[in-house]
């Protein structure tokens, strides 16, 4: 319904959610569509599930596989997944037999490897996980470091951290660490600053 009281749709359904990027998602007996805010269906094809629009796309699932569909109701790519992520920064995770990669705005698988693991894109980086550690991947799929850590986080403001042997440090989107210091815990950038502790007190 919109403000001035008038029904956008001439179809009643069993759910409708929130619009979000201009389409919301509706289930009829057991499918899901998407309407636009003229009330018109995004898809001719039902899915069996769909996720809110992020980027421009959102995920559809039909008959156990994963896709994304645009705001012009087209698959995004000729191939289905076996789980699929959200958008960020221009790439989604997916998974195919159990390894993942990501896939880009033309539907291209983004790099030629895939992995075990991953994140998703955040100031330019993305976590991924090879045999059991982790490092950091950017948008060419260039390894940024060539350590491979225990651990780590997400980038912000620059920086992200990062655990070895059960300590911890921070690496620079040049793929240096910050302090030849290696910490018992830390916390996470903000406005410059991170706490930090050695031998049972912070800082």
């Amino acid at each position: 319904i919109n403000t001035e009281g008038q029904i956008l749709s001439k179809q009643w359904f069993d759910w409708a959610d929130v619009f979000r990027e201009g389409f919301a998602s509706v289930r009829l007996n057991g499918k899901w569509n998407f309407i636009n805010t003229k009330g018109q269906f995004l898809s001719k094809q039902w899915f069996d599930w769909v996720a809110d629009f992020n980027e421009g796309f959102a995920k559809i699932k039909l008959n156990g596989k994963w896709n994304f569909i645009n705001t012009e109701g087209q698959l995004l790519s000729q191939q289905w997944f076996d789980c699929v992520k959200d958008f960020y920064e221009g790439f989604a995770a997916v998974m195919l037999n159990g390894k993942w990669n990501f896939i880009n705005r033309e539907g291209q698988v983004a790099f030629k490897q895939w992995f075990d693991c991953v994140g998703y894109f955040k100031e330019g980086f993305a976590q991924v996980k090879l045999n059991g550690m982790w490092n950091f991947i950017n948008t060419k799929g260039q390894l940024l470091s060539n350590l491979w850590f225990d651990d780590v986080d997400n980038f912000n403001e620059g920086v992200a951290k990062v655990k070895l042997n059960d300590k911890y440090n921070f690496i620079n989107t040049e793929g240096q660490l910050l302090f030849n210091q290696w910490f018992d815990s830390a916390g996470v950038f903000y406005e410059g600053f991170a706490a930090v502790m050695l031998n049972g007190k912070w800082n």
